[in-house]
């Protein structure tokens, strides 16, 4: 078992609608990255956890929580940050050999991704959505959580059980997250729609998150493939902007391009820029001479 990145402490005064989890950390954060991070695990949800109901779309309170009590029975595994900060891109790199992650794609959906489960060369993502495109905004969440050193990040689509409805992502994606936490393959099972919700409400109320009725299957791994995008600058993320900051997340291409350039710089990792002239020449950090 990898050493845990957090330890994490459980207060008394626990309850599914006072989620506030107490992390002492072990050692100073190491992040490589450049853009200022707020503490993952000491946010305030302010979202109020709504009861989990027949049809309802789970909103981030009640994702957060689970993540919370994911993150407190097997502290080992990295990731299982605040979900409302893919929102603004600042998710720190995840920490561990394992690590998984709730996402929202900006749009209106949840989704799992997650590293060092299977396949740990790539990103793994777990979509109970019947389309098979990754959109943008879980590429640069995705890359935010991964920080890899490489030119191109690569990740793969895994087959897995699709949601009957257009509300049900959330409880899908959970329950991946559970059954990957509990050493399962959510590529393998078959879960029970009509079972998952009252089986989610039993671990909010219980605070204990355990694998959801489900049944093996045959793996659903026909059609999947390697696919790759292109990460840039010293955060390694990709060049996505999203609405919320479009001016910080805006590059600036380095003009030497030696071996070791990062070729592309967001303009809130780097304050070497010119103010006025887009005339003038421009050198990364790993470029500019010496």
């Amino acid at each position: 078992m990898p050493e845990s990145d957090h330890e994490v402490a459980m207060e008394d005064s626990f309850s599914p609608t006072s989620p506030d989890l107490v992390v002492i950390p072990v050692e100073e954060n190491q992040s490589t990255t450049c853009m200022p991070i707020r503490d993952p695990y000491m946010l305030k949800f302010l979202d109020k956890v709504e009861p989990v109901i027949k049809n309802n779309w789970l909103d981030t309170g009640i994702v957060n929580l689970a993540m919370k009590i994911l993150k407190l029975q097997h502290p080992h595994i990295g990731g299982l940050y605040c979900s409302t900060l893919g929102g603004s891109l600042e998710f720190p790199g995840a920490t561990g050999q394992q690590w998984l992650q709730i996402v929202h794609d900006g749009a209106n959906h949840w989704l799992l991704i997650a590293k060092g489960f299977s396949l740990p060369e790539h990103v793994l993502v777990y979509d109970s959505s019947p389309g098979v495109n990754v959109r943008q905004h879980v590429l640069s969440c995705m890359a935010s959580l991964l920080q890899t050193p490489k030119r191109t990040m690569t990740y793969i689509v895994k087959g897995c059980q699709k949601q009957g409805n257009s509300f049900d992502c959330g409880v899908f994606a959970i329950a991946f997250a559970t059954s990957l936490a509990n050493g399962q393959d959510p590529s393998e099972i078959m879960y029970d729609p009509a079972k998952l919700r009252d089986h989610l409400r039993t671990c909010i109320d219980t605070e204990l998150l355990s694998p959801f009725p489900s049944t093996y299957c045959r793996p659903r791994n026909r059609g999947e493939k390697i696919q790759s995008t292109d990460v840039f600058c010293y955060c390694r993320r990709t060049d996505y902007a999203s609405d919320c900051k479009p001016a910080s997340l805006e590059m600036v291409a380095c003009d030497i391009r030696g071996s070791n350039c990062v070729l592309w710089v967001h303009k809130m990792c780097d304050d070497t820029f010119p103010v006025e002239s887009n005339d003038s020449e421009w050198y990364c950090k790993n470029c500019v001479p010496r």
